[in-house]
């Protein structure tokens, strides 16, 4: 199997979906814990909740759309502790991240 190349491609969105994207994004980013540094990609800490699952599950979804060389990893562990959303991907895909979502960890 070949090689996703890396490049966004946003014109996959309706305008609805745009939206909702910018809305699940606003979301994660006032809600954000703390990013840990990964072999290959990130992880993003959130408070437990409804809420802020469902701006996960939002995001995911379109951004698998546009950005099909990710992979994403969703972690809820027991008690209410922090969700943890992973991004990551093969070769490159790491200062893509780091640039286009403005990351910077908090924990190596």
């Amino acid at each position: 199997m070949s090689e996703i190349p890396i490049a966004c491609n946003l014109g996959v969105f309706s305008d609805e979906e745009h939206a909702r994207y910018a809305v699940a994004v606003r979301q994660l980013g006032e809600a954000n814990l703390g990013v840990d540094d990964l072999p290959d990609g990130y992880s993003f800490r959130y408070p437990a909740g409804r809420t802020i699952l469902l701006a996960i599950a939002e995001f995911v979804a379109l951004e698998s759309r546009c950005c099909p060389f990710f992979d994403f990893e969703v972690s809820i562990p027991k008690n209410s502790g922090p969700v943890s959303l992973r991004i990551m991907g093969g070769k490159g895909v790491k200062p893509f991240i780091k640039e286009e979502l403005k990351v910077a960890p908090t924990r190596v």
